[in-house]
């Protein structure tokens, strides 16, 4: 009701089940830093790294992303994400 009231644009996403997830910054199609973030538990709701729930895991697979990324850029032109 509050959302169709004040007419905010939101995003629904179903709930993944899943023990980590990869975190990419990239600019120019390029990546300049990435992460995966890897939760204790699969029941864990929590989607950030500052409560603690969660590890953080720096060595990522940026040859075989970096495809991905360069073609994901370029279709969708958008230049920088994260």
């Amino acid at each position: 009701a509050w959302l169709a009231e004040h007419r905010v644009p939101c995003l629904v996403q179903q709930r993944v089940r899943i023990g980590r997830d990869l975190r990419i910054t990239y600019v120019g199609g390029e990546i300049i830093h990435g992460y995966w973030r890897v939760k204790a538990s699969v029941e864990d709701l929590s989607t950030g790294t500052g409560s603690g729930a969660s590890v953080l895991d720096f060595q990522i697979p940026r040859a075989v992303l970096a495809p991905f990324i360069a073609d994901f850029a370029a279709r969708t032109g958008i230049d920088i994400g994260g």
